[in-house]
């Protein structure tokens, strides 16, 4: 990690990430504004789950390369956005899922648990991931609304995620309470950009998170977030205030 940590700019690098050792299981919310880019790692396997915008490409490939990541073992496009995939191109040729498969990175499996809601509502088409690794499990919704919370909800056994990414950008049209009481997450982390026009993330959402117990992380306030396992249990490092 020191390279890493050596590499990245003072009010970028999430402080403390040296702590972590380089083959282990953490889960990356690279802070790209008003989009999405999550790096899930096991070992020295990664996969990547959207790619934020086009105008986000220097920040998603200077974190990459800054970690040394010369291959993704998968990369994952949630729903056809432009705040998910605008920097696809730059990263890697991307791969699509359907319900029902599993990918196996480093000692983690990536799951895909539901393939969204057929619509005109390009949001609704984003895939419902989970990610299991030992000592930590991640739930990935992309932009999901209330309709994919609802029939994954009425389709899957969901299992209990420690980290959810906040759906959407944390809006209140997804993050429904029924969802994250299934899913019961330690941790929320909410990517959105700073004093973004949309208002993310929505009150009505703080307040549900609020309600099942979570911690809430944001990249708009923390800059790039980071949840590993160690032998403490999760261990959270941000861009501006360290371990917590």
């Amino acid at each position: 990690w020191q390279d890493f940590y050596d590499a990245l700019q003072v009010n970028t690098m999430p402080q403390g990430l040296e702590e972590v050792p380089a083959d282990g299981q953490a889960v990356h919310f690279i802070d790209v504004g008003q989009a999405d880019a999550t790096l899930l790692q096991s070992g020295q396997e990664y996969c990547l789950v959207d790619a934020g915008e086009a105008s986000s490409e220097e920040a998603l490939l200077s974190y990459l390369d800054a970690m040394g990541i010369t291959r993704l073992k998968l990369l994952v496009m949630t729903h056809p956005h432009a705040d998910h995939i605008g920097s696809m191109q730059a990263v890697l040729e991307h791969v699509t899922a359907e319900p029902g498969q599993e990918f196996t990175i480093g000692e983690a499996t990536l799951s895909v648990l539901a393939n969204g809601v057929e619509t005109d509502n390009y949001n609704n088409l984003s895939q419902v991931l989970f990610f299991r690794a030992p000592g930590l499990r991640v739930m990935l919704t992309g932009d999901g609304e209330t309709e994919v919370e609802e029939d994954a909800l009425a389709h899957c056994e969901l299992p209990q995620a420690d980290v959810f990414k906040a759906a959407h950008h944390g809006s209140s049209t997804s993050n429904t309470l029924s969802f994250l009481q299934a899913i019961r997450p330690q941790y929320v982390v909410v990517s959105c950009g700073k004093d973004n026009s949309y208002g993310h993330p929505h009150q009505e959402a703080l307040q549900n998170y609020a309600l099942v117990g979570a911690q809430v992380l944001r990249t708009d306030e923390d800059g790039s977030v980071v949840i590993a396992a160690t032998e403490d249990g999760l261990q959270c490092y941000t861009a501006s205030g360290g371990q917590q």
